[in-house]
């Protein structure tokens, strides 16, 4: 389930955003805890390995991300694998 905040200009108007966060990733195992821990807490991240030859899923479980994997590279193999997956249950705003 995708994150959920709050977003307003006054009391009156407040609508309730899902956001997901895509991470296309290759042999990532050093840097991912680095951007994980940029993210705000309960952020719906969605990593997909892109082939990685490291523990780049591994890590990125264990920072809690929902892990997809798409063994053909590329960024747009890696960002469809990624809609396929969030499509399920799709959130209001996707930043990839």
């Amino acid at each position: 389930m995708a994150s959920t905040y709050l977003v307003g200009a006054c009391p009156s108007y407040v609508a309730r955003v899902r956001i997901a966060v895509v991470i296309p990733a290759l042999d990532e195992e050093e840097s991912l805890p680095l951007v994980l821990g940029d993210l705000p807490p309960g952020m719906r991240v969605v990593v997909v390995d892109n082939g990685s030859t490291d523990g780049t899923a591994r890590v990125a479980r264990e920072g809690g991300a929902e892990v997809v994997s798409a063994p053909r590279r590329g960024y747009g193999t890696a960002v469809q694998a990624a809609m396929n997956h969030l499509r399920a249950d799709p959130p209001d705003v996707l930043v990839i």
